[in-house]
């Protein structure tokens, strides 16, 4: 597998997107890596909690669907502020 390095972008309107679309607490940035895997047509989510309150703690969220191209990637997720997902 080869490794390839983006830089990140970042658009004008980064603030208001930030002061509306914050993921607020633990649970709904579970929820919202669920959502994304039902995005990528994922068929199965497993959550793995490990040690939790521990120092050591961990949540593994892994799904089967599909990945992202690499022009989405550097295009979309690595721009800060893209409209991509208002369209």
């Amino acid at each position: 597998m080869s490794i390839s390095t983006h830089q990140i972008k970042a658009k004008s309107h980064i603030l208001s997107l930030l002061g509306n679309e914050l993921i607020g607490s633990d649970s709904l940035a579970i929820f919202e890596l669920v959502k994304n895997a039902y995005d990528a047509d994922a068929q199965n989510v497993k959550i793995t909690f490990i040690d939790l309150n521990t120092p050591n703690q961990k949540i593994i969220i892994e799904d089967d669907g599909h990945g992202m191209s690499s022009n989405v990637i550097q295009d979309v997720w690595l721009t800060i502020g893209t409209d991509f997902k208002i369209h």
